[in-house]
């Protein structure tokens, strides 16, 4: 029996490691991609665990795991709440990739060794597809939508160069991590995402504790510091109105909104005004349901009730069904009780298993930082965009975040 379980771990091994290597590199450039492997995933998790139920979980683990799946309870609780329960019910199925971390978690920690390499393959060659695929396709036309390709590409920007930076691999390797990860930067300012570009400080951040606790990286972390700043100077200027130009425009959008507001006039159509529009309708939904909010469900009825409420802000018409804001969204629809077990359960419990890498695993800090960078990049795009409603960025967030704990911990049990 023994011989038969070792015979289909070893066929299993296969597949789990090409889906680690395919998800970085096809995550922004095939729509439906993030959801089918993350189900595969799911499958072989499954399948692995009923041959072999030998990998054990820690109380951090467990209470990680559990967080996820309390996400879903909470969304899923929510549509008791809600009068809008038909389009609640067709968004439950996006708030599986949390209930369904545990089998994952199993399979990555299982094969934490093998998988090493997979990830290191798959990220660099990232970095490079995004851009690549920016440049032959004229922008983001046909994957997701430029909100996510930005977010996607910043994603790795931060994990490339924190890999360049502290894995002991060779140099060309290293090197290549960088370029990649310049790439993926170039990237996200050509697609127009601003939202991702806000992480950049955070990613700043990161590089001053590494400067004060790794003496040994800084002319590293400085020398990547003016390569990101240089890159970012090419890309601006080869393309300007995709980047500097919406940028002064979102400045306008945003002074003008204000101005409007002291005069007490009609609001206006642009990026920035409808946002902040979205924010006020949270703000006011909050006030009405506080507790435990107006349930779960499609916020365009919310936004429905505000523009009827107050006709100024009427410039929004029916398009929009989010707040394009993760935690004004979560209040308006689940309260403040929903809106902490959120906080709780996706942000800090994963952040907290991280942080406790990176104070008691200096072998392994580089999966701790990136786990950080990680976790809060994605709390920041979250301030202008509801990317927990959505399948893929879901599905990028917990492919990651299970990665990362898997390959942050000391395991023994591991198929080499």
């Amino acid at each position: 029996m023994k011989l038969i379980d070792s015979t289909f771990e070893q066929k299993l091994e296969l597949p789990v490691l090409l889906l680690v290597l395919l998800l970085p590199i096809l995550m922004a450039i095939v729509a439906s991609a993030v959801s089918t492997i993350y189900l595969v995933l799911f499958v072989l998790g499954i399948l692995f665990y009923v041959k072999n139920s030998s990998v054990k979980l820690t109380l951090e683990e467990r209470r990680v795991l559990i967080g996820f799946a309390i996400v879903f309870l909470i969304y899923f609780l929510g549509m008791i709440n809600s009068d809008d329960i038909y389009n609640g019910f067709k968004k439950l199925g996006k708030f599986s990739y949390f209930l369904l971390s545990a089998p994952i978690f199993f399979l990555f920690k299982y094969y934490q060794q093998s998988i090493l390499k997979a990830f290191y393959i798959g990220t660099v060659l990232s970095g490079f597809t995004l851009l690549i695929y920016l440049l032959l396709n004229k922008g983001s036309t046909g994957a997701y939508h430029s909100i996510m390709y930005g977010d996607f590409s910043m994603l790795i920007v931060g994990i490339n160069i924190l890999l360049s930076l502290l894995i002991n691999t060779n140099k060309s390797y290293k090197v290549l991590l960088a370029l990649s990860a310049l790439c993926a930067l170039s990237a996200s300012l050509i697609v127009g995402a601003k939202g991702s570009w806000v992480a950049l400080p955070l990613l700043f951040l990161i590089f001053l504790y590494l400067l004060v606790t790794q003496k040994q990286l800084r002319f590293k972390v400085i020398a990547i510091f003016v390569g990101m700043i240089l890159a970012t100077v090419v890309t601006i200027n080869v393309f300007p109105n995709k980047t500097i130009d919406r940028f002064n425009t979102v400045i306008a959008n945003a002074t003008q909104f204000i101005e409007n507001e002291n005069d007490n006039k009609q609001q206006q159509s642009g990026s920035a005004s409808e946002r902040f529009i979205f924010w006020t309708a949270s703000i006011n939904t909050v006030k009405k349901y506080p507790f435990f909010g107006s349930g779960s469900g499609d916020f365009r009825l919310e936004l429905r009730r505000f523009t009827k409420e107050y006709p100024q802000y009427n410039v929004i018409a029916d398009h929009y069904g989010t707040a394009h804001n993760i935690f004004f969204e979560w209040l308006a629809l689940f309260g403040i009780v929903g809106f902490l077990a959120l906080i709780i359960s996706v942000f800090l419990l994963p952040l907290k298993f991280f942080l406790q890498i990176i104070k008691n695993n200096p072998e392994k800090l580089w999966t701790g930082l990136i786990g950080v960078w990680i976790i809060l990049s994605s709390m920041i795009f979250g301030l202008t965009e509801t990317w927990i409603v959505r399948s893929a960025p879901n599905g990028v967030y917990m492919f990651f975040v299970l990665l990362l704990m898997a390959l942050g911990i000391n395991n023994k049990n591991t198929s080499t």
